[in-house]
């Protein structure tokens, strides 16, 4: 470990590769509330040539530098204590748990800058990946090229939260859970997702039966989506109006009814199934009965109705096979003791 008798230079100048980051990061933004600085400090069951090379001291030292020279109120170090700094599955183990300590667990973070700089490859990985299970979007890392005069700050967490996301919402958009889609589209902070998420929301009242709202809103988001310039969500959204344009009609009713109940047992929502199924048989007969019979279902001249099934022997037949089945299930259902 560093000691002021061993050491040619200050941890401060040795520490170049730390320093030059944290100061971007501070130059970049002046809002800072805490700076904690990670530093390996290997146990003693660690061979002596590797822990010389520890940097719990540097870490120390800058953290004091920085609260001095920077005015960083709430600058701390924190010790990499494991044995096997290059593991890749230790370090991840290990920022799992430095970060859920209360200190970073309570923190409220809107913006998190990650520096990976100095550390093993190891470490850096571990830290990025356990900053962005934590704090999500909020997460940057920040990379400095050899030609760059100052860090560049890059949205890895925003990135990896929504390529995340993207499988999620691929998934509700399968399933039919069109609402939650929406949603989640909707917080990407894109205009495309914006109005795919449009999209998403007129499928929702789709399911729900009110195809005019779905047009509606639809075909709303679809002159957005063309004059604001999102041409990807704009041809989707140009597909779901012309279909929903031709769902006139109780052949195309009936679709919809089938899809609604076919996506209700799918996704367990028994209840839902067999009212929609009801719905679908009782809509289906009246179908068949003013389009083959030429009746309106609805027809209360008792005389007519009859006239017209007892021109149709075969009909007549159905009908009278119908009644008995029907008588027979009304027999069994009494001695059930069911009323």
């Amino acid at each position: 470990p560093w000691s002021p008798s061993r050491a040619t230079r200050s941890p401060v100048t040795r520490a170049p590769r730390w320093r030059h980051p944290v100061n971007d990061y501070l130059d970049l933004d002046d809002t800072v509330r805490r700076l904690v600085l990670f530093g390996t400090n290997q146990p003693s069951s660690t061979l002596s040539r590797y822990r010389a090379n520890d940097t719990i001291w540097c870490a120390k030292v800058l953290a004091r530098y920085l609260q001095a020279r920077r005015g960083v109120g709430d600058a701390k170090a924190v010790a990499i204590d494991v044995e096997g700094v290059h593991l890749y599955d230790v370090l991840y183990d290990f920022f799992g748990r430095a970060l859920r300590h209360p200190p970073i667990r309570e923190m409220l973070v809107t913006k998190c800058y990650v520096a990976m700089a100095g550390g093993t490859p190891a470490a850096n990985s571990g830290l990025l990946l356990r900053a962005v299970e934590r704090f999500g979007a909020a997460v940057q890392a920040l990379h400095k090229g050899e030609s760059h005069a100052a860090a560049t700050p890059i949205r890895i967490g925003a990135q990896i939260v929504q390529q995340t996301q993207r499988a999620a919402v691929l998934t509700f958009v399968t399933d039919g859970y069109f609402g939650p889609a929406g949603v989640m589209l909707r917080g990407w902070a894109s205009l495309e997702a914006d109005y795919f998420g449009e999209a998403a929301a007129a499928l929702q009242l789709r399911l729900n039966f009110d195809v005019e709202g779905a047009r509606r809103r639809a075909a709303a988001a679809l002159v957005d989506a063309q004059r604001l310039g999102a041409p990807t969500a704009a041809s989707q959204l140009q597909r779901l109006v012309a279909e929903l344009q031709h769902l006139v009609g109780p052949p195309a009713m009936l679709k919809e009814l089938y899809w609604s109940a076919a996506l209700c047992r799918e996704q367990g929502r028994l209840l839902d199934f067999v009212t929609r199924a009801a719905s679908l048989a009782e809509q289906s007969l009246r179908h068949v009965t003013e389009e083959s019979l030429g009746l309106p279902a609805d027809d209360r001249n008792y005389e007519r109705v009859r006239a017209t099934v007892a021109a149709r022997p075969q009909l007549l037949d159905a009908v009278k096979k119908h009644s008995r089945r029907s008588e027979d299930c009304a027999t069994e259902v009494r001695a059930l003791g069911i009323t």
